[in-house]
């Protein structure tokens, strides 16, 4: 494969764009976080009660 300076595309192949996957917004991560913290808690109980 020779890369090609002036369009940005390797020689050979069909020209495609990249596209890149937006960034979460931070509220995201917050509600991971929090039904993660969910999942510990109920592990941690129901490890408790046996």
């Amino acid at each position: 494969m020779i890369y090609s300076a002036n369009n940005h595309n390797f020689i050979g192949y069909t020209t495609s764009t990249l596209q890149l996957l937006p960034v979460p917004k931070p509220e995201t991560y917050a509600m991971l976080l929090a039904g993660l913290g969910l999942l510990g808690f109920a592990a941690r109980r129901r490890k408790n009660k046996a």
